[in-house]
């Protein structure tokens, strides 16, 4: 289930984030192998993909745990961020999971375009110079 998203173009390498919320449903621990945004768009932006997991977590059972994908941001897709016009900064990902329950292989998706709001973090602008008079 997507829960949130952040653009953090303040970073030496611009990257993009993904918080989702697994939920595990089994009576049995459920171990996440693979899960990726296959695509994300947020208000005006170019869409972004393939966006993977950042770390592989295991969930008890009948419990829920939040979740990350991320990935650096390539130089067109921070450019594009950077100069995008302020807006709602709502969008929509798709997702596809690989999971293993007691050794059996389980997956989730995709997903239809599912809704997500966010923010992209910018640098402060420079100071405006006065023009000497």
């Amino acid at each position: 289930m997507p829960v949130h998203f952040m653009i953090d173009l303040t970073r030496a390498v611009p990257q993009v984030e993904v918080e989702l919320r697994a939920i595990n449903y089994f009576r049995r621990p459920l171990a996440l192998r693979e899960v990726k945004i296959t695509r994300f768009v947020a208000g005006s932006l170019p869409a972004i993909d393939n966006i993977p997991l950042a770390y592989e977590v295991t969930l008890e059972p009948q419990s829920s745990f939040l979740i990350s994908c991320a990935r650096a941001l390539a130089d067109s897709e921070a450019r594009a961020a950077a100069t995008a016009p302020p807006s709602s900064w709502r969008g929509s990902v798709q997702i596809v999971a690989r999971g293993m329950v007691r050794g059996k292989e389980i997956s989730f998706g995709p997903t239809m375009a599912l809704k997500i709001e966010g923010l992209v973090l910018r640098p402060p602008a420079p100071p405006l110079r006065g023009n000497g008079s």
